[in-house]
């Protein structure tokens, strides 16, 4: 079950060039042993627990030019 999201401010993509989206429901497996929280920051980076990791090169075909 993938998480639900809403984007509140559609004005800002323009504006500011960014999209900014809420949280509607997330799903979480108790089963599963580990359970680390996972930000996508949006430049093709993921914070996972507090520790960057760079996902640039793999993410370049779904990045805007430029970043």
């Amino acid at each position: 079950m993938p998480g639900q999201h809403r984007v509140p401010r559609r004005g800002i993509l323009k504006r500011h060039n960014i999209v900014v989206l809420q949280a509607l429901a997330a799903h979480v497996n108790p089963a599963r042993k580990e359970q680390r929280t996972l930000h996508a920051v949006g430049d093709g980076t993921f914070i996972v627990d507090g520790q960057r990791m760079d996902r640039r090169k793999m993410m370049t075909a779904k990045l805007p030019p430029g970043l």
